[in-house]
């Protein structure tokens, strides 16, 4: 009898972005959309897992969207996450009290980063 199988060391999510400063915007402005940074931390051992996942679900008046097609262990994307902001409309949301300036997008219900 012959056995075969492999044992994948696993992918391990950081996000690198914990905050995304719009800076100051007003009604109808044009804002560039900021990038979020991913990390797999996981130790290089053969094989590992990859990350893979999507972004979206903000709420208000910011978006997220993006998609991870694979980040291998100890390597970073900082460019498939995006976060932008609609100044199409003043909002009453938390992002004009003075401290949010600086946007902290909500992850757990809208992140999905798993290992593949």
């Amino acid at each position: 009898m012959t056995l075969n199988g492999r044992v994948y060391t696993p992918a391990v999510a950081q996000v690198n972005t914990g905050v995304v400063d719009f800076g100051i915007v007003h009604k109808g402005d044009v804002v560039t959309a900021r990038n979020v940074s991913v990390t797999n931390t996981a130790a290089i051992a053969a094989p590992n897992d990859v990350l893979v996942g999507t972004i979206g679900g903000a709420a208000g008046p910011f978006n997220a969207s993006g998609s991870l097609a694979g980040v291998a262990a100890q390597a970073s994307d900082t460019s498939s996450f995006s976060v932008g902001l609609s100044t199409a409309k003043v909002s009453s949301t938390a992002a004009q009290t003075p401290r949010s300036r600086a946007a902290t997008p909500t992850w757990p219900t809208s992140r999905s980063v798993t290992a593949r």
